[in-house]
């Protein structure tokens, strides 16, 4: 979509060289600029002041019912704040199963990384706008080298993202790197591993990646023997 939207962008003008299979001469533009259902032929630049101007419209609207949707509440545009209504997801894959239906919420969180498990700071008072939210503002958005979901109409919150973020150095016979992962190392909701790496990987850092024997044996915090069973 965002390939064809260039295309489009960049074919505007009756002198671009741009092959265009859907380009109107009399606008010097494809014709699917057009909005179909109203009277004469809109153009590209109207598209565009139509579509900001309903963005300001959504955003100074009322909030949804789910907190974190809907607009702001306001038509100031400082208190638009992109990560009260972009928000990384950790959601458990059984959640998939239950689709929207929040009435299984009860099952499905207790599984999942929210703001519960992972508070978005040590105290947020009743008039702190994240008060109520459940899952984690963030920057980002589709598109971009730190993808942070998919983009919608009315609402952001995206669970889709780098599930695995690893830089690799090497030099001299010598490997050194670094990676983080969403979530945490174990699947176990009661172990202390479960959520160890979310916060950092919502600020994008890293741990390191000890790679060598003698790297391994350095940091290792314990050591577990495997012998066949009667051993």
């Amino acid at each position: 979509r965002a390939r064809t939207l260039k295309r489009l962008v960049q074919g505007i003008g009756k002198d671009n060289p741009s092959k265009l299979s859907s380009f109107n001469k009399d606008t010097g533009e494809s014709i699917f600029f057009d909005r179909l259902g109203t009277k004469g032929v809109e153009r590209s630049t109207e598209l565009a002041l139509l579509a900001l101007q309903q963005t300001f419209d959504f955003l100074a609207g009322p909030p949804g019912k789910e907190p974190g949707s809907g607009g702001l509440g306001t038509a100031d545009p400082t208190q638009w704040l992109w990560g009260l209504r972009h928000q990384a997801k950790f959601e458990s894959t059984i959640a998939d199963f239950f689709g929207t239906d929040e009435s299984f919420s009860f099952v499905t969180d207790q599984f999942a990384i929210n703001t519960d498990k992972l508070p978005l700071a040590d105290k947020i008072d009743g008039k702190d706008p994240r008060k109520d939210l459940k899952w984690f503002p963030r920057q980002g958005d589709a598109f971009t080298v730190d993808a942070a979901g998919g983009t919608k109409t009315t609402k952001w919150h995206y669970g889709s993202g780098p599930v695995f973020r690893m830089v690799i150095g090497l030099k001299q016979g010598e490997v050194k790197g670094v990676n983080v992962i969403p979530g945490g190392q174990s699947a176990l909701t009661k172990s202390e591993w479960f959520s160890d790496q979310a916060a950092m990987w919502l600020a994008n850092k890293t741990v390191p990646l000890h790679f060598s024997v003698a790297d391994v044996v350095k940091h290792a915090t314990g050591r577990t023997a495997f012998a066949p069973a009667g051993k």
